[in-house]
């Protein structure tokens, strides 16, 4: 796959988060529990990890305080069709 994109398209570190992920092999003590039966480890790793990105700025604040929400959210048949829960 190839994309051209213009730095003012997207941001880089972005960019490689959404093609490599979350960080491997730091240390997970300090993060905050998972709050969420319905996410599972993984995911809440990435999402503990994209908060660390300049345009996510309390992402898993979100997930805690507005739990029921992003459930909803997540349960749809179509989320990329429904706005972002807060």
């Amino acid at each position: 796959m190839t994309v051209r994109l213009s730095s003012k398209d997207i941001d880089q570190e972005e960019y490689n988060f959404f093609l490599k992920g979350g960080r491997e092999g730091v240390d997970r003590k300090s993060q905050p529990m998972n709050p969420n039966e319905w996410i599972d480890p993984s995911s809440w790793n990435m999402i503990c990890d994209l908060e660390k990105l300049p345009n996510f700025p309390n992402l898993v604040g979100a997930f805690i305080h507005n739990a029921k929400e992003w459930k909803k959210w997540y349960m749809t048949a179509n989320p990329e069709k429904e706005p972002l829960p807060g």
